[in-house]
């Protein structure tokens, strides 16, 4: 399911599509694989806050790092690279505490990959602290 904004670009994007998709291979091809464009309800954008959170975190660090310098195909396309596997790495669950090193978590990468595809801090580098200890305050 491909699932879009409201904006008035969008809706003629899908009709656009759909004209040039008027073929039976084509129609057959969507159906078959239970391919559908469906829009957020109208005067709703928080509905899209997710998609909308996620862009906000590839153009805040590409402002930061690009500032107002001019980067060459090859930079500008390293950089969204790197910025991506950062954002896939992000934690989808809570991190537990783990007494031997930080404990791996379920993410984007583990999903797409069946791995994490960047390296994450352990017990040899990082002193891991725990929260479940109860620290004895009384004297």
């Amino acid at each position: 399911m491909l699932m879009s904004d409201n904006a008035k670009t969008f809706r003629a994007a899908s009709m656009e599509i759909r004209e040039l998709c008027r073929s039976e291979e084509v129609l057959r091809y969507l159906a078959d694989m239970r391919i559908s464009w469906t829009f957020i309800v109208e005067k709703a954008p928080w509905w899209g806050g997710f998609w909308e959170r996620l862009v906000k975190s590839i153009k805040r660090p590409l402002k930061k790092v690009i500032g107002r310098t001019s980067l060459t195909y090859d930079q500008i396309q390293s950089l969204i690279v790197e910025i991506e596997g950062l954002l896939n790495a992000r934690p989808l669950t809570y991190i537990y505490d783990d007494s031997e090193s930080i404990s791996s978590t379920l993410s984007p990468s583990h999903l797409i990959y069946g791995r994490c595809i960047v390296n994450s801090p352990n017990g040899q580098y990082f002193e891991v602290i725990s929260t479940n200890k109860i620290v004895n305050t009384k004297t």
